[in-house]
């Protein structure tokens, strides 16, 4: 099965189902905004994971990202990127500059972006069509159960993870 993966450019339905435990942030659980959802999913999709170094090390050696973008990237970090801001404002103040800064929250931004435009854009990085297949299949027709202890194991009903990508490949 984990030759077939790759070899089909296909990642197999059963590696795409995940539990879901609710954790508890806060003191009072009176809404589902005070638990964290942790996902487990197959120990078989952690191919995704080599899968990923291996486009984190495509992206790195055609410098395919900006060198200012710090997510997701090996030795970057929001940090960096903060101090980095932070660097910049305090010489434009040495240098009586005026420094205007826009903040946005992108907490869900995953949830709306177009992500035929996404995969687009990563095609035309220069992928091969069996990685490229791979990637799309790997996110559609996931499902997922939560599991609850009350005080015995119980799981809910199998629901598709409605969030996140929503596109169509034979468009691209």
């Amino acid at each position: 099965m984990l030759n077939f993966s790759p070899f089909h450019s296909i990642f197999p339905s059963s590696w795409k189902h995940s539990i879901v435990l609710p954790i508890l942030k806060t003191n009072n659980p009176s809404s589902p905004s005070s638990f964290r959802p942790i996902s487990l999913p197959s120990f078989l999709s952690k191919l995704e994971y080599n899968c990923l170094s291996q486009l984190n090390a495509f992206v790195s050696n055609f410098n395919i990202l900006p060198s200012w973008q710090s997510d997701f990237r090996q030795s970057h970090s929001t940090t960096m990127e903060l101090l980095h801001i932070f660097d910049v404002v305090l010489r434009n103040f040495d240098n009586c500059r005026l420094t205007s800064i826009v903040a946005l929250d992108f907490t869900k931004i995953f949830d709306i972006i177009n992500h035929d435009l996404l995969l687009a854009k990563l095609k035309l990085c220069g992928l091969s069509h069996p990685a490229f297949s791979l990637i799309c299949s790997f996110p559609t027709n996931r499902t997922q159960q939560v599991l609850v202890y009350n005080p015995f194991p119980l799981f809910s009903s199998t629901r598709a993870v409605s969030s996140g990508f929503h596109f169509r490949t034979s468009t691209l």
